[in-house]
């Protein structure tokens, strides 16, 4: 775990990167309701990469590209969440093994933080909550 830092240093950092990744491929992205508040949260770098792999590659694989992806922020209980919503292409086209859900769950538990999925036939929703340093 690193130091405490400012959330919207460390996380908006890898968001910023997702976002261009993501409009080069074609992406359209809602960020009106990513709004950085004051606080601080810690991290691992190492692991704040790879759940941005993962949630690329899921992106990829599962979202309508004509539908845009939304990506909010929250603020609940001591957590800053980051929220990603998105619709899902063609439902049942692919039949993931699950294995990318479960590695980001493993490593926000790791951080002390929690990760809930809302997933629906046409819907998707992960939400990352980090634990604010107090």
């Amino acid at each position: 775990m690193e130091f405490p830092e400012d959330a919207e240093y460390i996380l908006g950092e890898y968001l910023s990167e997702l976002y261009g990744l993501l409009q080069v491929d074609g992406y359209t992205l809602k960020i009106d309701k990513l709004i950085w508040k004051p606080a601080k949260i810690k991290v691992c770098l190492d692991y704040i990469g790879r759940i941005t792999d993962n949630l690329l590659s899921n992106i990829r694989k599962y979202t309508d590209p004509l539908i845009p992806i939304e990506i909010s922020t929250l603020y609940v209980n001591h957590y800053v969440g980051i929220k990603i919503e998105n619709k899902i292409a063609e439902p049942y086209r692919y039949h993931g093994s699950g294995i990318g859900t479960k590695n980001i769950k493993a490593m926000m538990q790791q951080m002390n933080g929690l990760c809930e999925i809302k997933f629906a036939s046409d819907y998707y929703c992960i939400i990352l909550y980090f634990p604010i340093d107090l």
